[in-house]
């Protein structure tokens, strides 16, 4: 599926379920109509309560650590997208865009958001309050970032990787150390970071373990066939972990959402619908305290030395939560920065007001805290102040050019001609050049990051806008140049054998061959109605097993002349390729014949080998044929024989 092309109408319906008691006080979201790797309908539920639809084209979502706020990956048409709202769906926040695709968030430290993005070879951080991104974590042992759960210390983890030896890791993330848990591809880890649990490749077995990788418990649901399709811990809960589970293998994604208490084994099964894929726990009893809100949550200021102060700037103090704000104070350790306030409750604004006196060139920064009475958490803001150098003689900044914007494929070099060109002042002063990446989606490596032509790697495919600077000592000056980096092919799958009219016979080996272009892993089904049901032959064949391309299968005994076989990209189902046209899977003996499975060309069941007394080797298919060439071997052999007898007389 190519959830790009995603597109749906948001509705905002709010609902209210059958009274049902629950053992355990909480909220849940999930999202519906979701398969795997798609998009759907996300979902608040209060358990015995009502259930409230939020938003269109999630994919993935979670509870801030006092379960107030939801942060969400959401596909806007266009764009992935990171938003934040309430949990109620007001005050719905964009905080970053254009990144790439978000598969999997944990929120458990308050002011830091760990994501992944395109399944790199790092983690990133996003502050929930200033949409702030930086890198938190790049792999130590080669791994890849697919879901991640991250500890309420953020000192461990637990990830999916495909890349290295792929399956369930852990991580020391202040020691850097990763360790291998076990194949499979569900994961999750306590908020206390005592526990793990993770599924095995059947996706009908899961482990909870303790962090030295002992087993604490196992579960198994294979007696009722059905599968475990994922599953997370609870935002604020060691007892309680949410996970999808139905009676579909999870390519497909039919599913429900259920609770578990992992010590008392006692399940909750919160949906009953179709495509209910889990998100999100919180345990206890919702609050409604005040929370305080920041618009905007930095501020930037400018003035020339000795020159004038800048003209004030606002910023208004709301209310997100429940109740009313008490009257709000303030705290920070910058000198030329003062605040008047005005306003009572959830309308109050900060006035702030800078003083430049006795500073010198420079840059300035400030954190301003706000905080009340009655709200559980502060809020703060930033303050920049910059202090140029006071205007002096007749220099004049440095002119720069960063050169023409670029196209290039993705695993290609760019090679950027930025020129800078200065008048000499002031005098003694130096002329510095510096390369800086100002958006995009990857790392950006520069080879000569301090000179004018050099040639750069761009980590990923996407808009990059890179920046080249020139200082004097005195001015600065800079320009951008665009440097778009294409995806390269577009992934594709090819089936080669069988692809129609082959006759195979039961319990026979044969080979599936295929060809593929930007896919790594395959699942192999086949069909014996001409393509109304699929059976799964194998669910994951990727390219470093050795039977890539060219996978042996015994065929079932399941007789047929409506046979087809396809082969899809494990992780989109919609790329793929079946058999052209149907082929037969004969029963043993009878594929020389007109019923079903025969196999005149060879291709499934072959003849028995006839090995006669003297080197001759019959092969024959049917009674007529066969005596032909028995009597022709007999009568070699005995040729044979008489050649040898004279030659024995002649000695």
């Amino acid at each position: 599926m190519n959830i790009h092309k995603v597109s749906s109408t948001i509705l905002l319906i709010l609902f209210f379920a059958s009274p049902q008691a629950y053992s355990v006080d909480g909220a849940v979201l999930y999202t519906r109509g979701t398969v795997f790797g798609g998009t759907g309908t996300l979902r608040l539920v209060e358990l015995g309560g009502a259930t409230a639809d939020l938003d269109t084209n999630v994919q993935a979502a979670v509870f801030s650590p006092d379960g107030r706020r939801i942060i969400y990956a959401h596909w806007n048409g266009s764009s992935w997208e990171l938003v934040r709202m309430n949990r109620d769906g007001s005050a719905r926040t964009v905080l970053t865009s254009g990144l790439g695709e978000f598969i999997s968030i944990s929120w458990r430290a308050p002011n830091r958001v760990i994501f992944t993005q395109n399944k790199a070879q790092q983690l990133w951080e996003i502050n929930p309050d200033t949409g702030d991104v930086a890198i938190f974590y790049t792999t130590a042992a080669g791994n890849d970032f697919w879901t991640v759960s991250v500890s309420t210390d953020l000192t461990r983890m637990t990830f999916y990787s495909r890349l290295a030896t792929r399956g369930i890791w852990q991580a020391d993330i202040p020691n850097h150390i990763e360790a291998f848990v076990d194949p499979g591809c569900g994961n999750a880890m306590s908020p206390d970071g005592s526990k793990t649990t993770n599924n095995l490749d059947t996706h009908q077995d899961m482990y909870i373990r303790n962090w030295d990788r002992s087993v604490y418990k196992s579960l198994s649901i294979s007696s009722t066939g059905e599968y475990w399709n994922d599953h997370r811990w609870s935002r604020n809960s060691n007892q309680w972990i949410i996970y999808s589970r139905g009676p579909e293998f999870y390519l497909q994604g039919y599913s429900n959402v259920y609770l578990r208490n992992i010590d008392t084994d006692e399940e909750i099964q919160v949906t009953n619908g179709s495509h209910d894929t889990h998100r999100d726990f919180w345990v206890g009893t919702l609050a409604q305290d005040p929370v305080i809100t920041l618009n905007p949550q930095s501020l930037t200021f400018e003035a020339e030395e000795q020159g004038n102060n800048p003209p004030a700037q606002d910023v208004a103090i709301g209310n997100s939560g429940g109740g009313t704000l008490d009257s709000i104070t303030t705290n920070h350790d910058a000198s030329w920065l003062t605040m008047t306030k005005n306003g009572t409750g959830n309308s109050q604004v900060l006035s702030n007001h800078i003083d430049i006196t006795g500073l010198v060139p420079d840059t300035y920064t400030a954190t301003v805290t706000v905080a009340a009475p009655n709200a559980p958490q502060s809020a703060s803001y930033s303050v920049t102040l910059t202090v140029t150098p006071k205007h002096q003689g007749d220099n004049k900044p440095p002119l720069v050019d960063a050169g023409p914007d670029q196209t290039i494929d993705f695993g290609q070099t760019a090679s950027l001609d930025g020129t800078v060109t200065d008048d000499g002042l002031p005098a003694g002063g130096n002329l510095f050049i510096q390369w800086s990446k100002t958006s995009g989606p990857g790392l950006v490596t520069f080879l000569n990051p301090n000179e004018g032509l050099t040639d750069v790697t761009l980590a990923m495919a996407g808009t990059y806008v890179l920046t080249l600077t020139a200082n004097d000592g005195e001015l600065e000056a800079s320009d951008d140049v665009t440097v778009i980096v294409n995806e390269g092919q577009e992934p594709s799958v090819n089936l080669i054998e069988p692809n129609g009219g082959e006759r195979w016979e039961t319990g026979s080996v044969q080979h599936i061959r295929w060809g593929v272009t930007e896919v790594s892993d395959v699942t192999i089904r086949y069909s014996t109605d001409n393509g109304a049901s699929w059976e799964i032959i194998s669910p994951s064949v990727d390219n470093k097993a050795s039977d890539w391309l060219d996978y042996q299968w015994t065929v079932p005994n399941n007789p047929t002349d409506q046979a087809l076989v396809r082969i899809s990209d494990y992780f989109e189902e919609n790329i793929g390729d079946q058999s052209d046209t149907v082929f037969v899977i004969c029963s043993p003996g009878k594929c020389g014949s007109s019923d079903a499975g025969t196999n005149p060309d060879g291709g499934g069941s072959r003849p028995e080998d006839l090995e006669l007394q003297g080197g001759c080797s019959c092969s024959f298919g049917d009674t007529r044929a066969g005596y032909f060439w028995l009597g022709l071997c007999l009568l070699l052999i005995y040729q044979k024989r008489k050649r040898h007898h004279f030659g024995s007389s002649e000695q």
